[in-house]
């Protein structure tokens, strides 16, 4: 059922760059869609050099900025940043046919709810990955850490599309799991997106290097507290104890930059109203207090404007 599998991977950055890999040593067509020129050109010219615990490989993969869709695509990936997911799905709507599925693997809340508006809510299929990746030049990815997917249908159902995909990913040598809970599981992920990416950001530590630093640690126990709390209260359940899975995703990928980070030095806007800002839009709907989540999205937005302003005016970011 996989066999000539039409794939098409929006965001190719470090994250989307390398399931591009994973992925094309399945028997699918992979096509990687990013809209920086420079990568792009890189992997057009010379393959996707791939670095890291995976033995170094240089992958031959079709690489464009813009799409000219000559049919629909099988399975579409998103791992743009959130803010974007709503503009990329417009910008590829010619790649969206009666069959096709719509996988998100993005960091934070609001994806699934903007891959529903404008797809509906029968193409979408949610999930997230532990595997850790950087961009350190274009067209080379660097892997951190070789994590696993897990991958649910939105109404929990154990469905044959969801079986397939799992077959997919298993196929390509991916450690694969499938979840009946999908807002758990996104949550859950929220929860050490949000222990993690803003304090290493206002830091500019590593994800390691915050368990080094008895402040950093309380922080990070007290922000996935207030999430835990605003979850409790929705009637979420988490997949595992939040903090302790903070924990070891930070140990997993000690040497790691979080992506928060990453657009800070880069002076990019973060996805920090998805993650940190999320929790505190949805505690204060339900009267949650949430002060510690509160303070971090103010500092990252602060952060973000300078860098961002810097940048604009071609000074340091």
């Amino acid at each position: 059922m996989n066999a000539g599998m039409n794939i098409v991977i929006i965001g190719a950055g470090a994250m989307g760059s390398l399931f591009g890999a994973l992925l094309s040593r399945s028997d699918a067509d992979i096509l990687l869609v990013d809209k920086r020129s420079d990568h792009v050109q890189a992997i057009q010219q010379h393959g996707l050099h791939v670095v890291g615990v995976h033995p170094e490989t240089t992958v031959q993969i079709k690489a464009v900025t813009q799409i000219v869709p000559d049919r629909p695509a099988d399975l579409i990936i998103l791992f743009v940043k959130a803010y974007d997911t709503r503009q990329a799905l417009l910008d590829c709507l010619k790649l969206i046919g009666p069959d096709t599925t719509i996988l998100t693997l993005q960091n934070g809340l609001g994806n699934i709810e903007a891959i529903r508006a404008i797809a509906g809510s029968a193409k979408v299929v949610a999930g997230t990955t532990s595997y850790g990746c950087l961009l350190p030049a274009p067209g080379s990815i660097k892997v951190s850490n070789a994590g696993e997917v897990t991958l649910g249908e939105l109404d929990g159902t154990f469905s044959g599309r969801i079986t397939r995909l799992a077959g997919l990913f298993h196929q390509a040598g991916v450690s694969v799991q499938v979840t009946d809970n999908v807002r758990g599981l996104i949550w859950t992920k929220l929860a050490v997106n949000v222990g993690i990416n803003a304090l290493s950001a206002i830091t500019s530590l590593t994800n390691g290097e915050l368990l080094a630093h008895s402040g950093t640690r309380q922080l990070m126990q007290m922000a996935i507290s207030e999430l835990a709390a605003v979850a409790a209260h929705k009637n979420i359940a988490l997949l595992t104890e939040p903090v302790q899975l903070a924990v070891k995703v930070a140990q997993d990928t000690y040497t790691n930059k979080s992506s928060m980070l990453q657009d800070l030095e880069r002076g990019s806007r973060t996805e920090i109203d998805h993650i940190n800002g999320a929790v505190v839009a949805e505690g204060l709907k339900d009267k949650i207090a949430v002060p510690v989540n509160q303070v971090l999205t103010s500092l990252i937005k602060v952060l973000e404007d300078s860098r961002m302003r810097n940048k604009r005016s071609g000074g340091a970011v």
